[in-house]
């Protein structure tokens, strides 16, 4: 996505590939053009932050399931990078790591010791009050068959494989308040931007 290339391209083609990346990045193309350069949280490419004649951002700070740095520390980040005094425009990345953290929820739901390292959620509402499934639940009648392999092969990664209705239902209610949680934060960013008075002259992608 950062370098705006289809996979092939980019020779990224799985999720853990090594260098190097084909393309540029978005960051460079920007700080050509005169853009002041921030990004904040999940740096989830194979190059070292460190690497900025590739990448382009002035200022980089990435979050880690390790920490110190998670979601909660995206939006102070990013309030000092918009408030600081400059003539150039900006060009500011925001990268919230939810609601991916619904990959460690599903497993927590089955079963699983798992952390939800962007937030803990409270426990899900009786079955009643759960979100319905979505009129497309049900797995479709052409969907590739290697798509069953690979879960059967990778099955802590994939623990959904004989969930009932219910469990689908509380998943679809964690993943709920995880977008909630995230909304929350970029709401901040937008009242950052206009405490500081550039919301009119900024495009929010």
């Amino acid at each position: 996505m950062i370098t705006g290339l289809m996979p092939h391209e980019t020779s990224v083609t799985y999720n853990r590939n090594e260098p190097p990346v084909h393309g540029q990045s978005i960051g460079k193309t920007i700080k050509s053009a005169g853009y002041d350069t921030g990004y904040f949280g999940k740096w989830h490419i194979p190059i070292s932050t460190e690497e900025k004649d590739w990448h382009g951002f002035s200022t980089i700070v990435k979050s880690s399931k390790d920490g110190p740095y998670n979601d909660d520390m995206v939006v102070p980040k990013c309030r000092e990078f918009l408030s600081k005094s400059r003539t150039d425009p900006f060009f500011l990345v925001a990268s919230f790591h939810n609601p991916h953290d619904i990959c460690e929820y599903a497993r927590i739901l089955d079963g699983h010791d798992d952390t939800l390292w962007n937030g803990a959620l409270s426990s899900p509402p009786e079955d009643d009050a759960l979100p319905p499934l979505p009129a497309n639940a049900a797995i479709s009648n052409d969907e590739p068959s290697e798509i069953r392999l690979h879960q059967k092969q990778m099955p802590l990664t994939y623990p959904v494989q004989n969930w009932d209705d219910t469990k689908w239902r509380k998943y679809r209610w964690g993943y709920f308040r995880m977008i909630e949680m995230v909304d929350k934060q970029i709401g901040e960013l937008i009242d950052c931007l206009e405490e500081t008075h550039q919301f009119d002259n900024t495009l929010i992608l």
